[in-house]
């Protein structure tokens, strides 16, 4: 079991930097959360993920990210969200309540299956 501390950090670019892994090494975070700043396309990501979770040589290492969807996507270099917006979301409630809660449930799954 890796001994970790109760927080989470972010990086700052699409690669992890020399400082960076030292930190991680050192300081030992719970996870490391990724904005749009640290992804380029899913090769990339692939590789960036690969070289923090090596790191600790720990497959199961939590790696987060701020996936919100419509403006907050972070994932739009990857797949596009923006049209599953709060606001896309909100309109389906007002007009049919029973289908909201089915497609939202499914976009939810869709989502997190990706994540």
């Amino acid at each position: 079991m890796i001994n970790r501390k109760a927080f989470i950090i972010g990086i700052k670019g699409k690669k992890l930097t020399r400082k960076e892994a030292f930190f991680l090494k050192k300081e030992r975070p719970w996870g490391v959360i990724l904005f749009d700043r640290n992804i380029n396309n899913i090769n990339q990501l692939k590789l960036l993920i690969n070289s923090i979770k090596n790191k600790f040589n720990d497959k199961n290492y939590p790696i987060l990210i701020d996936q919100e969807g419509g403006r907050v996507s972070r994932l739009n270099n990857i797949l596009n969200f923006s049209l599953f917006s709060q606001l896309y979301f909100s309109k389906l409630y007002i007009k049919d309540k029973k289908n909201f809660s089915r497609y939202y449930k499914i976009y939810i799954k869709k989502i997190s299956n990706i994540l």
